[in-house]
């Protein structure tokens, strides 16, 4: 988890600290695994939301190719 909360305050997302351990994403890997639907779940301003994405598109080598529509679709 340290390497998940180190990154959550890098991002300036430590509020946020408290929702990852409740739903046990304690590492890298799982938060490289994560959906748009789970990220949807777990971070609920769009801002935030935007910014964590962007992030683990840069873990993960890749453009940030999620569009709005995908952010907002239910």
């Amino acid at each position: 988890m340290d390497a998940v909360r180190s990154l959550l305050v890098q991002l300036g997302l430590d509020h946020l600290i408290s929702r990852f351990e409740e739903h046990k994403i304690n590492n890298l890997s799982v938060v490289k695994s994560l959906e748009i639907s789970d990220i949807k779940e777990l971070i609920q301003a769009l801002g935030d939301r935007k910014k964590f994405i962007s992030h683990v598109n840069s873990l993960n080598g890749t453009q940030n190719d999620v569009s709005m529509l995908q952010l907002f679709s239910f």
